[in-house]
C-alpha cells in the first residue's frame, strides 16, 4: 500500500503542470479553437453528401478531465514523407492503443471515488522528431 501511495504522489508531481494549462472549460488552451462545426455536419447529412466524400479534421489530441492527467504519446496516424501532415490512421496499432487507454482509465474511474485520472494523448504521427519534441513538452509542463 505504502509503495502504491509513493507511486501516485510522484504521478501527482510529475504531471501536475498539465492541471495549470487546462483552461475554465477543461480544455488545453493550445487545443484548435475550430472544431468540426455541428451545422457543417447536418448540411452534410441533408445534402445526401456521404462521409467518404468529406474530408474529416486531423484530430492530434485526446484529452480527459481529470483531477491527476497521464500524458500519452500514440502512433495514431502513419507517417507522412511531409513536415506538417500525418498519413492514415493505423488501424492495426495506432487507435488501439488509444483506445486501451482510455478503456482502462474508465475502469479506474469506476473503481476509484474520491479524484480522477484523466489523459492528454497526443498522436506523434510515427514521427521520431516529432514525437521528441513533444515528450520534451510533456517533461517541462508546456501542454
Amino acid at each position: 500500500m505504502r509503495d502504491v501511495f509513493y507511486t501516485l504522489i510522484t504521478l501527482v508531481v510529475l504531471w501536475s503542470p498539465f492541471a495549470a494549462c487546462l483552461n475554465h472549460t477543461g480544455w488545453l488552451r493550445r487545443v484548435s479553437q475550430t472544431p468540426f462545426p455541428e451545422v457543417r455536419m447536418r448540411h452534410m447529412r441533408h445534402s445526401g453528401l456521404s462521409t467518404e466524400q468529406f474530408i474529416w479534421p486531423l484530430k492530434k489530441e485526446a484529452v480527459v478531465e481529470g483531477d491527476l492527467l497521464l500524458g500519452g504519446l500514440m502512433m495514431v496516424h502513419s507517417r507522412e514523407d511531409t513536415q506538417f501532415t500525418c498519413g492514415p490512421i493505423m488501424a492495426q496499432g495506432g487507435i488501439q492503443t488509444v483506445e486501451t487507454m482510455l478503456y482502462t482509465l474508465d475502469q479506474i474511474n469506476k473503481q476509484w471515488t474520491k479524484f480522477k485520472i484523466g489523459a492528454l494523448i497526443l498522436d506523434d504521427c510515427d514521427k521520431d522528431t516529432y514525437g521528441l519534441e513533444m515528450a520534451i513538452d510533456f517533461i517541462k509542463g508546456q501542454f
